[in-house]
């Protein structure tokens, strides 16, 4: 899906991580592309958009003066450095989904109970633990009728790997605004 998406799409145009020449495949092991297609109940698509991760990553963008409907971690990235994981793709693209399309726009709002619908979230790379945190819990509590399917194009890292949600646990579960709470 992602390689289609790449290969059927304008998006060769930007480059997705520190190789500017040639073929990008998202190799940079900084950057990873997801793309959120979700579906009401009546089956209409109502939401299809892919991201980037990184302040500059391509694709949707968030507001960083807007408050938003999830609360992201710090987490470590594919080379164990640990950082507040606001701008991962995943994160970016379910926090401007439920702004947006669904209109919670705080932590803090209640579930959109009378929702329904169903969603796919491709993402190239394994979830770390914040967008693990952020696909199956915060949106899971605010979006109670939402039925998720995810589905990662790389397996996971052996165990030992600390920027993935292990069977264990997440490696790193520090919030990246402490003042928020859920």
């Amino acid at each position: 899906k992602i390689l289609d998406f790449y290969r059927l799409s304008d998006a060769s145009r930007y480059s997705f991580g520190r190789v500017l020449e040639g073929p990008q495949h998202f190799t940079d092991i900084r950057r990873n592309v997801a793309v959120l297609e979700v579906w009401n109940d009546q089956e209409a698509r109502i939401f299809n958009e892919y991201a980037v991760s990184g302040v500059d990553g391509a694709g949707m963008k968030l507001d960083s003066s807007e408050p938003l409907p999830l609360v992201p971690r710090e987490a470590a990235d594919g080379l164990g450095e640990v950082y507040c994981r606001d701008q991962d793709a995943e994160f970016k693209l379910c926090s401007i989904f439920l702004k947006h399309v669904v209109g919670l726009s705080r932590p803090d709002a209640g579930p959109a109970t009378d929702w329904r619908g169903r969603a796919v979230l491709f993402s190239k790379k394994p979830l770390c633990a914040s967008c693990h945190d952020v696909v199956h819990s915060q949106l899971s509590r605010l979006l109670p009728g939402l039925l998720l399917r995810v589905i990662v194009d790389e397996p996971e890292l052996p165990s030992g790997s600390s920027n993935l949600m292990t069977p264990h646990g997440p490696s790193v579960g520090v919030r990246c605004a402490p003042e928020l709470s859920l």
